[in-house]
């Protein structure tokens, strides 16, 4: 994606409003290390788009092309992942360490992919680092994991899941602006990217509260909702 493609370029930016630029980054590592490449996309656009130019603009701009140019390489279309793979090259140099990213092996997988895309395709990407670290998504903490659980149940095809855990993660994080630390809607999204835990019982317990809130709010919103005799 270039500039003039950006949505929304030249608008001003409401800084209250702008993604959390750490959550966005660290949730886009953990779905691109979870083997869900494209997907990992989306996370970091979300981030970068109300950027200015600068190193932060850079470094999610280059690895947005690094999940674009992995996907083209490993489903074949040679040009789209060479063409990128050099792109992003070029918008990650001189970062290694921003942000905590270890980019070596990044720069070197680039190169591959640049030098023989199909080879390259026939094989996974590296692991990405953060802070020395490869983060999976049971490593994440809120709100980068409620971040990355939607991408990831999209990315295996349940949208299904992917809505309950959406609307999840707005209540998590108003619990959290309200003070509420313990949140269910914060700690089973947590359950549920663990890879020790069963996978069902979060998120069965996930779409009760979520249903129980909504109920709730709705009986709110009725209370101010003018009578027919009014």
């Amino acid at each position: 994606m270039t500039d003039d493609e950006r949505p929304g370029r030249s608008a001003a930016v409401d800084a209250d409003r702008s993604p959390d630029l750490a959550a966005h980054l660290r949730a886009g590592v953990a779905v691109f290390n979870a083997g869900a490449y494209l997907a990992a996309h989306d996370p970091w656009e979300a981030a970068w788009l109300p950027l200015d130019e600068g190193p932060d603009e850079r470094l999610l701009h280059g690895l947005i092309q690094v999940a674009a140019g992995t996907h083209h390489a490993r489903t074949g279309n040679a040009e789209g992942a060479t063409t990128l793979a050099a792109s992003a090259r070029d918008y990650l140099s001189g970062l290694d360490g921003h942000r905590g990213v270890d980019l070596g092996p990044v720069r070197d997988w680039l190169d591959a992919v640049a030098t023989d895309p199909a080879a390259a395709g026939e094989r996974d990407p590296p692991l990405i680092r953060v802070d020395d670290v490869v983060l999976g998504p049971g490593d994440l903490e809120f709100p980068a994991a409620s971040v990355a659980a939607p991408h990831l149940a999209a990315a295996r095809g349940d949208e299904e899941t992917a809505d309950l855990l959406r609307r999840a993660a707005d209540y998590g994080r108003a619990d959290l602006a309200g003070g509420k630390t313990e949140s269910p809607f914060v700690m089973l999204t947590l359950e549920h990217l663990d890879p020790d835990q069963s996978d069902g019982l979060p998120l069965a317990r996930l779409r009760d509260f979520v249903q129980r809130r909504e109920q709730r709010d709705a009986d709110v919103a009725g209370l101010f909702d003018p009578g027919e005799d009014e």
